[in-house]
């Protein structure tokens, strides 16, 4: 036998240590050598607080990197970039994370954050205009009044010229 070999390191359930060789992990096949680690492991759930997780958080940074403004507000890609960012924040804590993959999050937040401010401005522009079907309403009463007042005749030559009625951009002198 040789003395370089370590030994398992972990205790007997008489508070002696194990006296088997260890594998590669520092355990003895009794003691969790043969364990599996991170996505390989059964007990595998999300690795959020895993410090087997970077390769984890590569995939989803560089899947969020590559997808447009649009799809980057939807729910799903939102709690994958928050996932990631507490990744990230639980490895930079351990000391365990890489500068770089914050780098990028911070980059895909900016983007997010961007998209969500035109989103809400769209939205708020989308309650300030009148719905095509109330105008649709108004345009059926203007014609029935005109028609009413005037004749079927001059009612239709005076709704025809208010269909063909276009508002100047505002953009343009």
């Amino acid at each position: 036998m040789t003395k370089d070999k370590t030994r398992c390191g972990a205790k007997c359930r008489d508070g002696s240590p194990c006296k088997n060789y260890a594998m590669a992990n520092g355990r003895c096949r009794m003691h969790g050598g043969k364990s599996l680690k991170g996505t390989a492991s059964k007990t595998w759930r999300s690795g959020l607080y895993s410090k087997y997780a970077g390769s984890q958080l590569r995939d989803v940074l560089a899947e969020l990197e590559g997808v447009d403004n649009e799809e980057l507000i939807k729910a799903d890609n939102e709690l994958k970039l928050l996932q990631a960012l507490i990744i990230q924040s639980k490895a930079l804590q351990d000391g365990t994370g890489d500068l770089e993959d914050l780098d990028t999050i911070s980059k895909v937040i900016d983007r997010l954050v961007k998209a969500k401010q035109r989103s809400q401005k769209i939205m708020l522009e989308q309650e300030r205009l009148i719905p095509a079907s109330d105008i649709k309403i108004f345009l059926n009463f203007v014609e029935t009044t005109l028609i009413r007042f005037t004749g079927q005749d001059e009612a239709f030559d005076i709704m025809s010229e208010l269909k063909n009625f276009k508002i100047s951009n505002p953009n343009q002198n």
